[in-house]
């Protein structure tokens, strides 16, 4: 099943709004290597599949027993943030991909319990949130809000018949409500906590999403710069389309490491 993707209109519009005349626009560019790992569980049904293996609504199974992807992988990070004074929007993105074995625990789809299932789990993360800090002391406290679009594909090969292929897709915009905390030490040590939240329910589609991010920056010169982070993302969904039925509740987390540039 799958939804189609839509624009994340919302974050960027936003960053069309006026500009204060005296700021010096400021960009800061991250990328670097992030050591993800996969839990949770998924349940999935279709409903014209032959011989009805999945049932309704599907039975969530834990994706390291059944589907064998609960690994650690390395995935590529990167983040672009552009400062215009009040004002910050960011966006981020990684990409994680593991593949495993493993034997199903209940129905899934067209397959049936008990097969042995190649399993490929993909699952790409692109953020933009926009936020706008306000000076208490030392730290800044930045309310906002942002939208985090999630492409997750999992595809499982039965072991025993390789034609028998199953597919679960799940794909959508999430608008979240978002406050991050930073504080600079001498403009060399910069840290910062980001944590957005949304939770909703709107006709066949239930989701909740926790998104954490704290990264720690230390300035190399007037441009380069290094860091250390840690993501932490979790998505809990339930979504119907046509005869089709998902039930994903997962989590993808781990530290990322690298380096930037600002200018």
């Amino acid at each position: 099943m799958k939804r189609a993707p839509r624009s994340l209109t919302v974050a960027l519009a936003a960053a069309t709004l006026t500009l204060p005349s005296c700021y010096q626009i400021q960009v800061t560019a991250n990328a670097g290597p992030a050591l993800l790992s996969a839990s949770g569980d998924i349940g999935y049904y279709e409903g014209n599949s032959v011989g009805g293996a999945s049932t309704f609504p599907p039975v969530i199974q834990d994706i390291d027993s059944a589907f064998g992807v609960g690994n650690t992988e390395v995935a590529p990070f990167g983040s672009v943030s552009v400062d215009v004074g009040v004002p910050v929007l960011t966006i981020s993105s990684f990409r994680f991909a593991t593949s495993g074995e493993g034997e199903l625990q209940e129905g899934f789809g067209g397959l049936t319990n008990g097969t042995p299932v190649r399993s490929d789990f993909e699952v790409l993360d692109v953020k933009a949130t926009y936020v706008f800090g306000i000076p208490v002391g030392p730290v800044s406290i930045a309310p906002g809000f942002g939208v985090d679009y999630l492409d997750m594909k999992l595809r499982l090969v039965n072991q025993l018949n390789p034609t028998e292929v199953q597919t679960a897709d799940l794909s959508a915009p999430i608008p979240f409500g978002v406050v991050r905390t930073e504080y600079v030490h001498k403009q060399r040590l910069r840290l910062m906590a980001e944590l957005g939240y949304m939770s909703a329910d709107v006709g066949d589609y239930e989701a909740r999403l926790v998104e954490f991010e704290a990264m720690a920056s230390y300035q190399l010169s007037a441009r380069w710069h290094l860091f250390l982070g840690y993501r932490y993302t979790v998505l809990d969904a339930k979504a119907k389309l046509d005869e089709d039925y998902i039930d994903a509740k997962f989590a993808i987390q781990g530290p990322m490491i690298g380096g930037g540039l600002r200018f």
